[in-house]
């Protein structure tokens, strides 16, 4: 008898130790089952709050949060009025080139006949100056195109047009007749880079340069030209921004430059920024409101007409006032240049009084450095090489649609935006489904680490089980 109370006594310490290991390891489990459990929703909630971080920033968005950076003030996208006019202010006053008794026929235009008067007139008329000779060349080049050759201007024609064919077929003609004659202004074509955006590692690549120059070479930067097929948004504001950084470093560099420069001159300073798109054109100046405030401002709008209205309500005078608003600000700017790099004080009087040595003009306290992210630079840099790309398949994928469609325009316009978002689209799709991968790697990596745990409790509980049995047949 005795001996069976302790086999009993035994067998139930025994399982006493047994069920309290099981209560523990049950325990234990639960615990890391609430932590893993934890984990992957963090880890789903992350990839959530991603998801939603990752919404594609337009590139208006972009603009103005960029400029906001660079303490630049837009203040060139003005308000419309109730009819949809843009109010513009008339920030530069040049003087009127345009030839009154060639102006007062163009006004008349309304068929093929007024218009051949027109250009009569215009090829009648002496130039008593270089200036009225030039204007006319423009005159008889805008007219001689609708009496000649109308359909280079045709809705069909201008879908196929690229940038360059822009360039050749109209604008270069313009802006080299006006600027040509012109030794201390050099148009510079092509994509080329400045040497103040070398200098601070802004890769900008620009149509056309305006370079101020002298009989050794360019003295300066004075302005910057965009072309683009049409506009868009995604164009309209990227060119504009690439614009403005570049004209921002050009003003720092020249006031740098401008050693005795007066300080009540130097919110007149204004460089001009020309934006073409198509047939249309604007001009902007970026100038210092004050102590590290940028302003950019719209000056005028100088359209190559298009129409036989446009003629008619004034498209060509309004192109000539837009030279020459561009040429009236380069030669300023050559003037303040010129009078600021030597001191205007009477040297002389100064040593004759015991004076001291008039202070040279310090920037710093007036310009703040262009700020651009390098991987936001490489993006510029990619779109305007994808943007080429683009426009040339874009350009053999027209000729085909045209004989089929002759409304294509809107279509290829939808068609350029949708490439432009699927481009922008497939790189976050191809970083979200990487990412996405990654977690479920991790997913996987743990639920198999927990597989592994619960194999090896099922071995130790086996383990006790067998040396229960083992010392129950012991006893």
């Amino acid at each position: 008898m005795p001996p069976k109370r302790k086999n009993t006594k035994l067998l139930k310490a025994l399982t006493d130790v047994t069920d309290e290991r099981l209560l523990l390891q049950a325990a234990i489990d639960k615990s890391r089952l609430k932590e893993l459990t934890g984990d992957v929703l963090n880890v789903e909630e992350g990839v959530g709050s991603r998801k939603k971080d990752k919404r594609k920033e337009t590139k208006r968005e972009k603009y103005y949060k960029i400029l906001y950076k660079n303490e630049i003030k837009d203040k060139s996208m003005t308000s419309q009025n109730k009819k949809g006019i843009v109010k513009r202010r008339k920030l530069h006053h040049v003087e009127d080139n345009n030839i009154n008794s060639v102006v007062k026929k163009l006004k008349l235009v309304r068929d093929n006949k007024s218009l051949k008067d027109a250009y009569q007139q215009a090829c009648k008329m002496k130039p008593k100056t270089r200036k009225e000779e030039t204007v006319l060349r423009i005159y008889n080049f805008i007219l001689q195109i609708y009496i000649e050759k109308p359909w280079v201007l045709s809705k069909e024609y201008r879908n196929l047009y690229s940038e360059f064919d822009l360039q050749v077929k109209f604008w270069g003609f313009v802006f080299e007749t006006w600027f040509g004659e012109n030794q201390n202004i050099m148009l510079h074509w092509g994509d080329t880079m400045s040497t103040p955006c070398k200098n601070m590692n802004l890769r900008f690549k620009f149509d056309l340069r305006l370079l101020v120059w002298k009989e050794d070479g360019p003295i300066f930067d004075g302005g910057t030209g965009e072309v683009a097929r049409r506009a868009t948004q995604a164009k309209l504001f990227s060119d504009r921004l690439k614009s403005v950084l570049a004209t921002k470093c050009h003003l720092n560099d020249f006031l740098k430059a401008a050693t005795y420069l007066q300080e009540s001159e130097i919110t007149e300073i204004k460089l001009p920024i020309v934006q073409i798109m198509g047939l249309d054109a604007h001009l902007c100046v970026l100038r210092l409101d004050g102590k590290k405030a940028y302003v950019l401002e719209e000056v005028c709008a100088f359209p190559f007409p298009s129409s036989l209205g446009g003629i008619r309500s004034g498209a060509i005078e309004n192109l000539i006032n837009g030279l020459s608003n561009i040429e009236s600000l380069l030669l300023n700017l050559e003037r303040v240049y010129e009078e600021s790099r030597y001191c205007q004080e009477d040297s002389m009087e100064r040593v004759s009084r015991g004076n001291k040595r008039a202070k040279k003009f310090s920037c710093e306290s007036w310009t703040t450095g262009v700020l651009l992210n390098d991987d936001e630079e490489e993006e510029e840099e990619g779109s305007e090489e994808e943007g080429s790309e683009e426009e040339g398949s874009e350009d053999e994928g027209s000729e085909d649609e045209g004989s089929e469609d002759e409304g294509s325009e809107d279509e290829g316009s939808e068609e350029d935006e949708d490439e432009e978002n699927e481009d922008e689209n497939e790189e976050d799709g191809e970083k979200e489904e990487e990412e996405e991968e990654e977690d479920k790697e991790a997913h996987e990596n743990e639920e198999e680490d927990k597989e592994e745990e619960d194999k090896e409790d099922e071995d130790e509980e086996s383990e006790d089980e067998e040396t229960h049995e083992n010392e129950e047949q012991e006893v």
